[in-house]
């Protein structure tokens, strides 16, 4: 019996909804629901806040994906949470579930490797199917070099930011080499990589 319920509960996704509700109404009452609208004003266009039956639904759904999903709300606007079925927003690991994963894998190590791009990189090479350096300070212009001359369009990521922040592309056929290097060499405080 007990099982049935739960299955249904799921299948349903009833204690998603219910606590997507909860939280939404405790955000509201505490003020917080105000940096919800911060985000849906930053990923959206302005029908939202403008059209209140529009907003109330999109404030459910995300509440709801919170919880059900496992994702932060910045992610539902980020992975586009709006315009996918249940089978494409199954195929998304937000943070919460990947912290959750994280912490069940193993030790501080292991997770120290997942979490950092470029020990990742490191780890799991064979996999990525594309070159990718570190640039840190100024000694590694010879590997920065090398790494143009075999590529000439490649994608600048802050190894220090997530979720798509601070990557841009570079084209060497638009912009001179030492250009480039000098505002990567700039911007790597805590170590660009491509």
């Amino acid at each position: 019996m007990k099982r049935k319920l739960i299955n249904y509960l799921k299948k349903y996704k009833i204690g998603a909804k219910f606590l997507g509700w909860l939280k939404l109404k405790k955000d509201m009452i505490n003020g917080e629901y105000n940096n919800f609208l911060e985000l849906v004003n930053t990923f959206s266009s302005s029908e939202y806040i403008n059209n209140k039956k529009r907003l109330k639904k999109i404030s459910k759904d995300a509440y709801f994906s919170h919880y059900f999903y496992k994702i932060e709300l910045k992610e539902y606007f980020f992975f586009n949470f709006e315009n996918l079925s249940d089978f494409g927003r199954k195929k998304y690991i937000g943070n919460i579930e990947r912290n959750e994963i994280l912490s069940k894998i193993g030790t501080k190590e292991t997770i120290e490797t997942l979490k950092n791009k470029y020990k990742c990189y490191c780890k799991f090479k064979e996999f990525y199917k594309r070159d990718i350096i570190k640039i840190i300070d100024k000694e590694d212009k010879n590997i920065f070099t090398e790494f143009c001359q075999k590529h000439y369009k490649f994608i600048v990521k802050p190894i220090d930011k997530s979720q798509g922040s601070g990557i841009y592309c570079v084209d060497l056929k638009r912009e001179p080499i030492q250009n480039v290097w000098e505002k990567i060499l700039n911007e790597a405080t805590g170590g660009g990589f491509f």
